[in-house]
């Protein structure tokens, strides 16, 4: 019996934790009392600890929805929005204030957001408590204006539902006619009392320890005449094992229709997944993702191409046009570099040469070493192109894979990919025109060198009959 109540919280907390909306009442006991009415002192009878923050004004501005749990290890309490148990009780105390401010605000307001704590203790009993604000009819200047209405709309949130018992508490000197908790309880459900004696605030101020509180009122109930036929039905303890009682019992009330209401959202469930199972299947998957590395391929294409470009640079250009003005602007520094070669260096270069030998007729090699070490003049300026349009690829491919942001591991994927192939090809190309360079640096083809060597320079170089080394030929 007692794992129904462990049932019931543990799928409360569930749905809470997965932020889903839970529509069917669970059974529990909602504390309703007036201010200073005792609601503080009562539950903490109930754990025999000090746990709650007190005041003078409205302290319980939020839902309290107290789990209490028998257990034979050391007492502790855990919330359900921080992680861990805490064993200090006067820590639970500033925490369950904290979390108030945060919920509710620094002001007086009230919030309908509930703190869930669970408290194990061999002390206790398996009982679900909803400690709610104390009701207020008259507002002070110090509360907002609507304060009323924000309390009883709370409590009735939380008495409202069939599932819920209430647990009413009355100060013992006031007219139960005339009390808060009996008149807001009497709305949804009237019932019958149990009277209790607790802690008053002189013995709070004392530090009057739970366990003498219990001895006080177990004194005080049998030395009064008036409640010795009430022997066994009174009391703090006769209250939490009655509380722990009807709860079970409202329990097994409310579970036929409870798995009525689960069978019947677990069939809506399975009904939605067996509508989705086809965008789960192997081949939906395939396709799925060969439509987006096909969207992404048409993409990097007509960025390229110029066909309707569907991304857009930052300057207004297509990554196609960019990689075309890039490789005219280096074409063009290309163009326009001047070859370092002149006359007299010619001179010298055939001149020197020659060396020792005697010789009527100009020899192509010096001319051939001059031009080749002209040409390899340009395969730093070649590569910087290659780099600048790569550069400009990987921007364009980088645009193209926003299209799978929102599949993040398939998108880190394709990247590897893409950028693996552009460094690749890029290898490549820088190998082609190095080579294509080098190649013409061995072999110069001598009908060439007049595109190489323009007319200005003069008429071919003849040997001269002497010539001294180092010199220029004159």
């Amino acid at each position: 019996m007692e794992d129904l109540i462990d049932f019931i919280n543990n799928l409360r907390e569930g749905f809470i934790r997965c932020g889903m909306p839970f529509t069917f009442g669970l059974p529990q006991i909602a504390v309703v009392g007036g201010q200073s009415s005792g609601k503080s002192s009562l539950l903490e009878t109930f754990v025999r600890r000090d746990f709650l923050p007190r005041g003078s004004d409205i302290v319980t501005r939020t839902p309290l929805i107290l789990n209490l749990k028998n257990s034979d290890g050391p007492e502790h309490g855990v919330f359900l929005h921080r992680p861990g148990p805490m064993y200090d009780f006067s820590a639970i105390k500033e925490e369950i204030a904290n979390q108030t401010e945060i919920l509710a605000g620094p002001g007086k307001n009230i919030s309908n957001i509930p703190i869930h704590l669970t408290i194990f203790s061999p002390h206790v009993v398996d009982v679900t408590l909803v400690d709610l604000p104390g009701s207020v009819k008259v507002r002070v200047s110090s509360q907002p204006s609507d304060i009323v209405n924000q309390v009883h709309s709370t409590i009735m949130k939380y008495i409202s539902k069939e599932e819920t018992i209430i647990l009413a508490v009355t100060a013992g000197n006031v007219d139960l006619a005339n009390s808060d908790a009996i008149q807001i309880s009497q709305e949804v459900d009237p019932e019958g009392y149990v009277g209790v004696v607790l802690r008053s605030q002189e013995d709070i101020e004392n530090n009057v320890s739970m366990v003498e509180a219990l001895e006080n009122e177990k004194r005080f109930f049998t030395e009064s005449e008036e409640f010795r036929h009430l022997n066994g039905r009174i009391g703090t303890e006769y209250l939490g094992n009655l509380l722990s009682k009807e709860l079970r019992a409202h329990i097994m009330r409310c579970i036929p229709s409870l798995k009525q209401y689960m069978q019947k959202n677990l069939d809506n469930a399975n009904s939605k997944i067996a509508e989705l199972d086809p965008l789960f299947s192997p081949r939906y998957k395939r396709q799925t993702i060969y439509r987006l590395l096909d969207s992404v391929r048409i993409s990097i294409v007509d960025e390229l191409e110029g066909l309707y470009p569907t991304l857009v640079q930052l300057s207004g250009y297509s990554t196609g046009s960019l990689v075309l003005r890039a490789a005219t602007k280096h074409k063009a520094a290309l163009m326009s570099a001047e070859i370092d070669l002149d006359e007299a260096a010619i001179g010298y270069a055939i001149t020197n040469s020659a060396a020792v030998n005697f010789f009527h007729f100009t020899s192509n090699s010096p001319l051939q070493r001059l031009l080749s070490f002209e040409l390899g003049k340009i395969i730093t300026p070649i590569i910087d192109a290659i780099e600048e349009i790569s550069d400009l690829v990987v921007t364009c491919t980088t645009q193209a894979l926003q299209q799978l942001s929102g599949f993040p591991t398939l998108q880190e994927i394709v990247r590897g990919k893409l950028k693996q192939n552009i460094e690749k090809q890029k290898k490549k190309c820088i190998l082609l025109m190095t080579s294509f360079i080098r190649s013409r640096q061995v072999y110069i083809d001598p009908d060439s060198v007049k595109t190489v060597i323009p007319d200005k320079l003069g008429a071919p170089l003849q040997s001269p009959p002497r010539k001294t080394r180092g010199q220029p030929l004159h």
